[in-house]
């Protein structure tokens, strides 16, 4: 009877669009899995000393999660567009915001500037999407979109405080 082991991780859900602090590119993530496996003839038996990571596509770089926010992730994840579409998505977003000498962003700020009534991300959604057709589902655009806000301002921020 052959007895040994296998370690190593698996890709168990797809986490979507992030700033890598590593490589600080906006790519995707990914969950991963990692265990210490016995085996008898090459069959797995038991996973033992389970960890559980959000990882960079591009640099394979990351960090550990602990298991509820490893669940947490994991169940948002059946919500996000597919992997290929987001990236395409999230390039054209970026270019609409980079044309016109920003007035996409003008008129988002002045949306966001605006106290006296609720922001909706419909407003928003509605600037993008009138400009840039895609076949995505509209909640998976407002993900993308989102997004790229998110890492966009983030970026302005960072270049003000220099």
């Amino acid at each position: 009877m052959f007895v040994g082991y296998s370690k190593g991780g698996k890709k168990t859900a797809y986490a979507g669009i992030h700033n890598c602090q590593n490589c600080n590119n906006i790519t995707n993530f990914h969950l991963v899995e990692s265990s210490f496996k016995p085996t008898v003839m090459f069959i797995p038996v038991a996973k033992f000393n389970l960890k559980y990571y959000f990882i960079c596509s591009l640099c394979e770089r990351g960090y550990e999660l602990e298991k509820p926010k490893y669940d947490k992730l994991y169940r948002e994840s059946f919500n996000l567009p597919n992997e290929e579409d987001v990236i395409p998505y999230y390039n054209l977003v970026s270019e609409e915001l980079l044309k016109d000498d920003h007035h996409l962003i003008i008129e988002i700020l002045d949306l966001l500037n605006n106290r006296d009534e609720d922001i909706e991300s419909e407003k928003i959604f509605n600037l993008f999407d009138k400009s840039i057709k895609s076949n995505l589902s509209k909640d998976h655009k407002k993900y993308i979109i989102k997004q790229n806000l998110i890492h966009t301002i983030t970026e302005l921020a960072s270049q003000g405080d220099k």
